[in-house]
Protein backbone atom coordinates (compact mmCIF):
# COMPACT_ATOMS: atom_id res chain seq x y z
CA UNK A 1 0.00 0.00 0.00
CA UNK A 2 1.40 3.55 -1.04
CA UNK A 3 1.73 5.98 1.86
CA UNK A 4 -0.88 8.25 0.48
CA UNK A 5 -3.67 5.61 0.68
CA UNK A 6 -2.63 4.42 3.64
CA UNK A 7 -3.12 8.18 4.98
CA UNK A 8 -6.54 8.03 3.93
CA UNK A 9 -7.50 4.59 4.62
CA UNK A 10 -5.85 4.57 7.69
CA UNK A 11 -8.06 3.23 11.13
CA UNK A 12 -7.67 6.93 12.98
CA UNK A 13 -9.19 7.79 16.23
CA UNK A 14 -11.73 10.58 16.64
CA UNK A 15 -9.83 13.88 16.41
CA UNK A 16 -12.68 15.37 19.20
CA UNK A 17 -10.16 14.55 22.20
CA UNK A 18 -6.34 15.75 22.83
CA UNK A 19 -5.41 11.90 22.38
CA UNK A 20 -6.69 12.34 19.04
CA UNK A 21 -5.37 15.35 17.51
CA UNK A 22 -1.87 14.19 19.01
CA UNK A 23 -2.13 10.64 17.49
CA UNK A 24 -3.20 11.89 14.07
CA UNK A 25 -0.11 15.12 14.86
CA UNK A 26 1.74 12.02 14.68
CA UNK A 27 1.20 10.44 11.90
CA UNK A 28 1.16 13.83 9.83
CA UNK A 29 4.95 14.12 11.06
CA UNK A 30 5.56 10.06 10.08
CA UNK A 31 5.03 10.75 6.96
CA UNK A 32 7.23 14.17 6.91
CA UNK A 33 9.78 11.85 8.47
CA UNK A 34 9.65 8.74 5.74
CA UNK A 35 12.39 8.59 3.36
CA UNK A 36 10.74 7.77 0.41
CA UNK A 37 8.93 11.44 0.32
CA UNK A 38 9.67 14.92 -0.39
CA UNK A 39 10.90 16.35 2.88
CA UNK A 40 10.33 19.44 4.41
CA UNK A 41 13.04 22.01 4.34
CA UNK A 42 14.76 21.47 7.93
CA UNK A 43 14.38 25.42 8.24
CA UNK A 44 10.83 25.97 7.79
CA UNK A 45 11.42 24.28 11.52
CA UNK A 46 13.96 26.02 12.61
CA UNK A 47 13.39 29.19 11.69
CA UNK A 48 8.95 29.20 12.79
CA UNK A 49 7.88 30.44 15.90
CA UNK A 50 5.15 27.70 16.35
CA UNK A 51 3.52 25.16 14.37
CA UNK A 52 -0.08 23.75 13.67
CA UNK A 53 -0.56 20.46 12.51
CA UNK A 54 -3.91 19.83 11.08
CA UNK A 55 -6.25 17.82 9.70
CA UNK A 56 -9.93 17.54 7.63
CA UNK A 57 -12.32 15.88 8.87
CA UNK A 58 -14.29 13.51 6.63
CA UNK A 59 -16.22 11.03 8.25
CA UNK A 60 -16.56 10.70 11.89
CA UNK A 61 -16.82 13.32 14.51
CA UNK A 62 -16.04 17.02 14.62
CA UNK A 63 -16.80 19.76 16.42
CA UNK A 64 -19.94 21.83 15.63
CA UNK A 65 -19.20 24.58 12.71
CA UNK A 66 -15.61 22.98 11.80
CA UNK A 67 -14.09 21.18 9.27
CA UNK A 68 -11.48 19.11 11.30
CA UNK A 69 -9.08 19.96 14.49
CA UNK A 70 -5.36 19.82 15.20
CA UNK A 71 -2.74 21.00 17.63
CA UNK A 72 -0.65 24.27 17.75
CA UNK A 73 2.87 24.08 19.05
CA UNK A 74 5.07 27.23 20.32
CA UNK A 75 8.51 27.17 19.79
CA UNK A 76 11.25 28.86 22.28
CA UNK A 77 14.04 31.01 21.65
CA UNK A 78 16.27 27.81 22.63
CA UNK A 79 14.26 25.89 19.95
CA UNK A 80 12.15 23.56 22.50
CA UNK A 81 8.79 22.83 21.53
CA UNK A 82 5.76 23.79 23.86
CA UNK A 83 3.17 21.32 24.98
CA UNK A 84 -0.14 20.99 22.43
CA UNK A 85 -2.84 23.20 22.22
CA UNK A 86 -5.81 21.79 21.09
CA UNK A 87 -7.36 23.51 17.80
CA UNK A 88 -10.60 23.67 15.63
CA UNK A 89 -10.46 24.59 12.16
CA UNK A 90 -13.08 26.09 10.53
CA UNK A 91 -14.09 27.22 6.72
CA UNK A 92 -16.73 25.47 4.59
CA UNK A 93 -13.80 26.13 1.49
CA UNK A 94 -11.00 24.03 3.09
CA UNK A 95 -12.23 21.02 1.88
CA UNK A 96 -12.80 22.05 -1.42
CA UNK A 97 -9.16 23.98 -1.47
CA UNK A 98 -7.34 20.87 -0.51
CA UNK A 99 -9.43 18.30 -2.48
CA UNK A 100 -9.76 14.47 -1.73
CA UNK A 101 -5.70 13.95 -1.56
CA UNK A 102 -5.04 16.42 1.02
CA UNK A 103 -6.31 16.36 4.25
CA UNK A 104 -3.23 16.44 6.43
CA UNK A 105 -1.23 19.85 6.32
CA UNK A 106 1.36 21.71 8.50
CA UNK A 107 0.79 25.62 9.38
CA UNK A 108 4.15 27.44 10.19
CA UNK A 109 3.46 30.69 12.00
CA UNK A 110 6.44 32.84 11.45
CA UNK A 111 6.11 35.71 13.77
CA UNK A 112 5.57 35.14 17.84
CA UNK A 113 2.48 37.11 16.69
CA UNK A 114 0.67 34.86 14.86
CA UNK A 115 1.26 32.28 18.15
CA UNK A 116 0.53 35.20 20.15
CA UNK A 117 -2.81 35.62 18.71
CA UNK A 118 -3.99 32.64 20.70
CA UNK A 119 -3.39 34.05 24.01
CA UNK A 120 -6.59 35.56 24.33
CA UNK A 121 -8.34 32.70 22.35
CA UNK A 122 -8.56 34.87 19.03
CA UNK A 123 -9.19 32.68 15.74
CA UNK A 124 -5.89 33.11 14.06
CA UNK A 125 -6.79 33.29 10.00
CA UNK A 126 -4.75 31.75 7.39
CA UNK A 127 -3.25 33.25 4.83
CA UNK A 128 -3.79 32.87 0.87
CA UNK A 129 -0.82 32.61 -0.26
CA UNK A 130 1.51 30.76 0.08
CA UNK A 131 5.62 30.18 -1.78
CA UNK A 132 7.11 27.52 0.34
CA UNK A 133 10.26 26.11 -1.86
CA UNK A 134 10.26 22.28 -1.11
CA UNK A 135 12.18 21.26 -3.54
CA UNK A 136 15.53 22.12 -1.94
CA UNK A 137 15.34 18.88 0.62
CA UNK A 138 15.75 18.56 4.03
CA UNK A 139 18.84 19.90 4.26
CA UNK A 140 17.66 23.71 3.21
CA UNK A 141 17.89 25.98 5.99
CA UNK A 142 16.43 28.99 4.56
CA UNK A 143 14.14 31.32 6.15
CA UNK A 144 10.61 31.20 5.64
CA UNK A 145 8.94 32.92 2.71
CA UNK A 146 5.31 34.55 3.39
CA UNK A 147 3.94 36.62 1.16
CA UNK A 148 0.41 38.94 1.58
CA UNK A 149 1.54 40.25 4.74
CA UNK A 150 0.44 36.88 6.03
CA UNK A 151 2.61 35.35 8.91
CA UNK A 152 1.16 31.86 8.43
CA UNK A 153 2.37 29.55 5.24
CA UNK A 154 1.08 25.52 4.91
CA UNK A 155 2.24 22.57 3.15
CA UNK A 156 -0.40 19.70 2.71
CA UNK A 157 0.29 16.26 2.44
CA UNK A 158 -0.85 14.90 -0.97
CA UNK A 159 0.17 11.39 -3.09
CA UNK A 160 3.21 10.77 -1.35
CA UNK A 161 4.67 14.39 -1.06
CA UNK A 162 4.62 17.70 1.17
CA UNK A 163 3.44 20.51 -1.70
CA UNK A 164 2.86 24.13 -0.67
CA UNK A 165 -0.88 25.13 -0.47
CA UNK A 166 -3.07 28.35 0.14
CA UNK A 167 -5.72 28.48 2.51
CA UNK A 168 -6.95 31.83 2.51
CA UNK A 169 -9.92 32.28 4.91
CA UNK A 170 -9.72 29.37 6.76
CA UNK A 171 -9.72 30.28 10.86
CA UNK A 172 -7.89 28.06 13.67
CA UNK A 173 -9.24 28.59 16.71
CA UNK A 174 -7.94 26.86 20.22
CA UNK A 175 -10.65 24.67 22.04
CA UNK A 176 -10.03 25.93 25.88
CA UNK A 177 -13.09 23.21 26.53
CA UNK A 178 -10.62 20.20 25.05
CA UNK A 179 -7.65 21.84 26.62
CA UNK A 180 -8.96 22.08 30.18
CA UNK A 181 -10.09 18.61 30.22
CA UNK A 182 -6.87 17.09 29.43
CA UNK A 183 -5.08 19.48 31.32
CA UNK A 184 -6.85 19.89 34.20
CA UNK A 185 -8.24 23.12 36.40
CA UNK A 186 -4.87 24.71 36.31
CA UNK A 187 -5.13 25.66 32.29
CA UNK A 188 -6.87 28.52 32.25
CA UNK A 189 -6.01 29.94 29.00
CA UNK A 190 -3.85 28.91 26.12
CA UNK A 191 -0.61 31.64 27.79
CA UNK A 192 -0.85 28.86 30.33
CA UNK A 193 -0.10 25.96 28.19
CA UNK A 194 2.02 27.37 25.94
CA UNK A 195 4.78 29.20 28.46
CA UNK A 196 4.68 25.84 30.21
CA UNK A 197 3.09 26.90 33.27
CA UNK A 198 0.96 23.80 33.46
CA UNK A 199 2.50 20.70 33.08
CA UNK A 200 1.82 17.89 30.34
CA UNK A 201 0.24 15.55 32.17
CA UNK A 202 1.90 11.81 33.10
CA UNK A 203 -1.02 9.86 33.47
CA UNK A 204 -2.63 10.15 29.86
CA UNK A 205 -1.25 7.39 27.24
CA UNK A 206 -0.48 9.83 24.30
CA UNK A 207 2.19 9.50 21.64
CA UNK A 208 3.62 13.35 22.92
CA UNK A 209 6.79 12.37 23.80
CA UNK A 210 7.09 10.67 20.42
CA UNK A 211 6.08 13.70 18.41
CA UNK A 212 8.43 16.33 20.19
CA UNK A 213 11.11 13.70 18.90
CA UNK A 214 9.47 14.13 15.63
CA UNK A 215 9.68 17.51 15.63
CA UNK A 216 13.71 17.68 16.90
CA UNK A 217 14.39 15.22 13.97
CA UNK A 218 12.65 17.53 11.10
CA UNK A 219 14.51 20.47 12.70
CA UNK A 220 17.97 18.96 11.99
CA UNK A 221 16.74 17.21 7.99
CA UNK A 222 16.22 13.64 9.36
CA UNK A 223 14.49 10.87 8.46
CA UNK A 224 12.98 8.25 10.14
CA UNK A 225 13.62 4.18 10.26
CA UNK A 226 11.00 1.46 9.85
CA UNK A 227 8.91 0.90 13.02
CA UNK A 228 9.93 -1.93 15.58
CA UNK A 229 7.13 -4.02 16.57
CA UNK A 230 7.28 -1.91 20.47
CA UNK A 231 6.52 1.68 18.49
CA UNK A 232 3.88 -0.18 16.34
CA UNK A 233 2.16 -1.24 19.82
CA UNK A 234 2.40 2.31 21.38
CA UNK A 235 0.53 3.57 18.82
CA UNK A 236 -1.93 1.27 18.60
CA UNK A 237 -2.44 1.69 22.57
CA UNK A 238 -2.28 5.63 22.04
CA UNK A 239 -5.34 4.93 19.01
CA UNK A 240 -7.10 2.79 21.38
CA UNK A 241 -7.29 5.58 24.71
CA UNK A 242 -7.34 7.96 22.25
CA UNK A 243 -11.21 6.80 21.22
CA UNK A 244 -11.55 6.36 24.95
CA UNK A 245 -11.14 9.82 25.29
CA UNK A 246 -13.13 11.03 22.78
CA UNK A 247 -16.04 8.73 23.65
CA UNK A 248 -15.97 10.98 27.29
CA UNK A 249 -15.79 14.25 25.01
CA UNK A 250 -18.78 13.31 23.03
CA UNK A 251 -20.77 12.99 26.38
CA UNK A 252 -20.02 15.76 27.99
CA UNK A 253 -19.94 18.01 25.00
CA UNK A 254 -23.09 16.13 22.79
CA UNK A 255 -24.40 19.75 21.94
CA UNK A 256 -20.94 20.92 20.59
CA UNK A 257 -20.25 17.86 18.66
CA UNK A 258 -21.29 16.30 15.31
CA UNK A 259 -20.96 13.60 13.06
CA UNK A 260 -20.40 13.36 9.38
CA UNK A 261 -21.92 10.17 7.86
CA UNK A 262 -19.83 8.50 4.97
CA UNK A 263 -20.48 9.44 1.31
CA UNK A 264 -22.77 7.16 -0.46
Amino acid sequence: MSQSASSSELDRPHRTSMEGMIWNAHHTLEMALDPNTVGIPQGYFQNCAGICILSVVEVGFVFSGSVGSGLLLGKSDTGEWSSPVACSLSSASVGLTLGKAQKDFIVFLSEQAAVDTFFSEQSLKLGGKSNLTLGHGREYVGTLDTQGGSPTVCVAFSEGAFVSVALGGALVKPRMDVNKGFYGAGAQDVADILRGKVGFPENRITLMPQLWQQLNQLSKGETREAQSSSSKAEVEEARVAANEAAELVHREQKNHVEELPAST
